[in-house]
């Protein structure tokens, strides 16, 4: 549908902004823990994250310098700017959808409200990054899909790229774009040229993953390949300088095959429960009440109008679902699924479209319904009574506030962190699992807070637990760890150093 510039180009702006403005004033200022924690440490500088992620980390890298703030909340802030920007485009996408401009508005801030969204664009972390990239791919490939042309093609392919750098999970995007191709080239259009241009723009995209190369350090304490898969891996290629061997060591950290042959998890292990789990959070959380009824209109309305727009968006909601069931943990099912969550929103707003054109006045009150639905849930900590007999949905609901809320930060990971590296002598050493070692990067590297302190992500790998405590005496420095000693072996020698909220500490007697 044709736009009215400038009046959908400032809409979508604004709702970009506002968006914005409430992801600045709600972001936590605090370092957190795992994966947020790792991030926080990142932006000081070098270092490879648990998946590479390299687009992330250089972003990351550019808000530490900015000279305000806490530098965890600029890490945070991060996130903020790309989910701003994801709502931005939402906007825009419901206007190319012919959705009218209270709706797309309506929607995209019901979007940004909503908790998966919201908590995502407060945090460092890689899930509303990636969306602008995967969202911009979507609106590209739209317009190839309905006008051809090289350029769209080679911006879909490098939007989409530059997403895959971000989370495997924007494969989704790709194999959506894939099919598109394949559908016109059943159609005999200009397929070669186009599918060139897609291919060319996606290598493009995929080159910020060549900083990997470069970035894979012996010894950094940040660099996930050296501290995961090092000899006591069943995985390990042992560093060289040489480029086939960093070649192999990138190809390995990205093959994801630390998460997926995980001792608790694998692929496609509990679908249907995690596949359950996310269709409530959707109804019951980021799209409630009106939401959810008005995605599911508009995808009917889209199917009376057999448009091939939609059609794309429920291809790439699909593949994201397939995906999901195949890879993503249970803690990130919301987070994994924020593409969806964005397609979702744009069927909201055609159906919200729908109903404002048949009767306006019914239409604003929706539109009012479905941006207040998601700070009412906000307001609503426990489940209703009717859902505290069924465990899955009473669980999902206490995700959002009572699990986290946008209103309520947590100084308690920092909290502890600051006590315990406060209370060690000069150059000590402490070894930590992944939970409380994160943190202690993030406040040694990235805060400044004692920068002699060496933390050591070695968790309860007896060799990688005896290496660290053997460089350590050799090196004449205390040893300390977060663990606790009937984990570490020799549980005699360690005596408690002091204990927190989150965590405790132990020192090691020579």
């Amino acid at each position: 549908m044709p736009l009215a510039w400038p009046r959908d180009a400032a809409l979508a702006a604004a709702t970009g902004a506002a968006a914005l403005a409430v992801y600045a004033a709600t972001a936590s200022p605090y370092v957190l823990n795992e994966d947020v924690a790792e991030f926080q440490a990142l932006a000081a500088g070098g270092g490879i994250a648990h998946a590479g992620y390299p687009l992330l980390t250089l972003a990351l890298e550019a808000f530490h310098r900015l000279p305000f703030a806490t530098a965890a909340y600029r890490a945070n802030l991060v996130s903020g700017v790309a989910g701003a920007v994801a709502v931005a485009l939402a906007a825009w996408g419901a206007l190319r959808l012919g959705a009218g401009r209270l709706p797309a508005a309506a929607a995209a801030l019901a979007l940004a409200l909503s908790p998966a969204l919201w908590r995502e664009a407060t945090r460092a972390e890689v899930y509303a990054f990636t969306l602008p990239f995967a969202a911009g791919a979507w609106l590209a490939l739209e317009r190839a899909r309905r006008d051809g042309g090289s350029r769209a093609w080679l911006a879909c392919g490098f939007l989409a790229g530059l997403a895959l750098t971000g989370h495997a999970g924007s494969a989704a995007i790709a194999i959506t774009a894939g099919l598109v191709a394949a559908w016109r080239a059943a159609r005999g259009r200009r397929a070669a040229r186009e599918a060139l241009a897609a291919l060319g723009g996606l290598a493009a995209g995929l080159t910020p993953l060549a900083a990997l190369l470069l970035r894979d350090v012996a010894g950094h304490p940040l660099n996930y390949i050296e501290t995961t898969f090092d000899r006591w891996s069943p995985f390990h290629v042992a560093w060289a300088s040489d480029p086939a061997t960093r070649l192999r060591r990138v190809a390995l950290l990205l093959s994801g095959r630390q998460f997926l042959e995980d001792a608790w998890f694998r692929p496609f292990m509990d679908a249907g429960l995690r596949l359950r789990a996310l269709g409530l959070g959707v109804a019951l959380n980021d799209l409630p009440l009106a939401g959810t009824l008005l995605a599911a209109f508009g995808g009917a309305v889209a199917l009376a109008r057999r448009s091939a727009a939609h059609g794309t968006l429920a291809l790439w909601i699909a593949a994201t679902l397939v995906l999901l069931a195949w890879a993503a943990y249970p803690n990130v099912l919301a987070s994994f699924f924020l593409p969806g969550l964005w397609a979702l929103a744009l069927f909201a707003a055609t159906g919200l479209g729908a109903l404002h054109r048949r009767a306006p006045a019914a239409g604003r009150a929706a539109a009012a319904l479905l941006v207040a639905a998601p700070l009412a849930r906000l307001a609503w900590p426990e489940p209703p009574a009717a859902l505290e007999a069924r465990p899955v949905a009473a669980a999902v609901w206490r995700t959002a506030p009572a699990g986290w809320s946008p209103f309520r930060h947590d100084p308690s990971w920092e909290a502890f962190g600051r006590a315990a590296l406060a209370g060690l002598p000069p150059r000590a050493v402490v070894l930590a699992c992944w939970d409380e070692g994160t943190t202690l990067l993030a406040l040694t590297r990235a805060a400044g807070v004692r920068p002699d302190v060496e933390v050591r992500l070695t968790c309860d790998q007896p060799g990688r637990v005896a290496a660290a405590a053997a460089e350590a005496a050799a090196a004449g420095r205390a040893l300390y760890a977060t663990i606790p000693p009937a984990r570490l072996g020799d549980a005699a020698r360690w005596a408690p150093a002091g204990r927190w909220a989150r965590g405790a500490l132990w020192r090691h007697a020579p």
